[in-house]
């Protein structure tokens, strides 16, 4: 489809150059959940014609065109009119200037450049190759509130450490072996024989935990404690004991999925305080 004359905007489109580890957003996903996790709206393939300054483009979806809203065809237009009027797509000579002038190689061979925009809501890659008899243009659209909500859903925990700085996971193994080595729990005595432990662990939206907390005379419970949530679940209780014996403190969280299923059960220990 050739495209309409060029009309003015009030979009700034602010184009940057790619790296070699962002080549993968400017070529069609072949899994349907990347390009989904992604927000791909669609590309748009773009040649200049035969002589080299025409414009000539054709539209393609992705997703089954579920991101393609009136919204976004709207911002779409501004974004190519730009591009055409004082950016790359003006023409092939113009392109192969641009992406001499700018680098942004993303092949070995250094003939195709890729070169990304953002705005509030969408992100736009556009893979330059200016060689007469190629499709010199592709231009990927992405929806940005898409990406957010996917990587949102993606996280599987947060850990809050000692120091107050807060550490986001999306890999389940990596939070519940954080939770192991990072849970904080401790187990005092004071001098009248009160032994006070404290266990602590943040959940994630979306998942719920159980903490336990056991005061372990000479490696027997002789105290339990335990409460669960979705949020911030914290443990401090206090005990009198004997003398004559070791104590610790045990920790155990369950962490439990979306779902209701128990992902995984991990324990720590505290150092062992004699009485």
């Amino acid at each position: 489809m050739k495209q309409k004359p060029v009309q003015q905007n009030k979009l700034n489109i602010q184009l940057r150059p790619a790296s070699i580890e962002e080549a993968g957003l400017f070529y069609s996903q072949m899994e349907e959940g990347e390009d989904h996790s992604l927000g791909t709206v669609g590309h748009l393939r773009i040649d200049f014609g035969h002589r080299g300054q025409e414009f000539w483009s054709s539209w393609w979806e992705h997703n089954g065109d579920h991101f393609n809203t009136p919204e976004f065809r709207e911002e779409l237009q501004m974004v190519v009119d730009e591009l055409r009027r004082s950016g790359p797509l003006k023409d092939l000579k113009t392109m192969r200037s641009y992406c001499d002038g700018h680098g942004g190689a993303i092949e070995d061979k250094g003939a195709t450049c890729g070169y990304i925009a953002d705005t509030e809501h969408y992100r736009y890659c556009l893979r330059c190759t200016p060689l007469p008899g190629h499709y010199q243009g592709y231009l990927y659209c992405y929806d940005l509130r898409q990406q957010q909500l996917m990587q949102k859903e993606a996280q599987v925990g947060r850990v809050t450490y000692a120091s107050g700085e807060d550490q986001t996971f999306t890999d389940a193994q990596k939070y519940l072996d954080t939770i192991r080595e990072e849970l904080p729990y401790q187990a005092s005595i004071n001098s009248a024989g009160r032994a006070t432990c404290y266990g602590y662990v943040s959940v994630k939206d979306g998942y719920s935990a159980k903490l336990t907390v056991d005061l372990v005379q000479d490696d027997q419970s002789i105290k339990h404690w335990n409460d669960s949530g979705d949020k911030e679940i914290e443990i401090e209780e206090s005990y009198y004991v004997s003398r004559g014996h070791k104590y610790k403190a045990v920790a155990t969280v369950s962490v439990y999925g979306p779902n209701g299923s128990l992902v995984e059960t991990q324990e720590v220990t505290s150092a062992t305080v004699s009485y």
